[in-house]
């Protein structure tokens, strides 16, 4: 009768501590989920933020191309003009000593012609 009593209070304690290892685990097991689900919130969050963040890089890279353009073909018509402005500047000169030339030879002309009319 002794033995039976130990036996049944054995029974009784092996079933408590089953409970509470049983207690102890859905907490353990509750934590965990909670942890699994904030580090899936977060890795929503991780993934929005790296799409806006790519998609600005994108824009960005884009701008940047179109002002790269832009750059380039003002330097064309930088270099385009500069070379204008250097024909106009030469012929500039070339007009100027022909007029210096001409006024010159004019004024010979007439003074030549007074020359002969005197």
């Amino acid at each position: 009768k002794n033995m039976e009593r130990e036996h049944a209070e054995r029974i009784v304690a092996l079933s408590r501590e089953m409970l509470n290892i049983k207690k102890e685990f859905d907490s353990n097991l509750q934590h965990f989920m909670e942890i699994q689900r904030r580090l899936e919130q977060d890795k929503q969050l991780a993934i929005t933020e790296i799409v806006k963040v790519n998609q600005e890089s994108e824009n960005l890279q884009e701008k940047c191309n179109v002002l790269r353009g832009c750059f380039d073909e003002k330097f064309k018509l930088e270099e385009k003009h500069k070379m204008d402005i250097q024909c106009l500047n030469q012929e500039l000169e070339f007009l100027k000593s022909e007029k210096t030339r001409l006024t010159t030879e004019f004024e010979k002309k007439v003074s030549k012609l007074q020359v002969s009319h005197q």
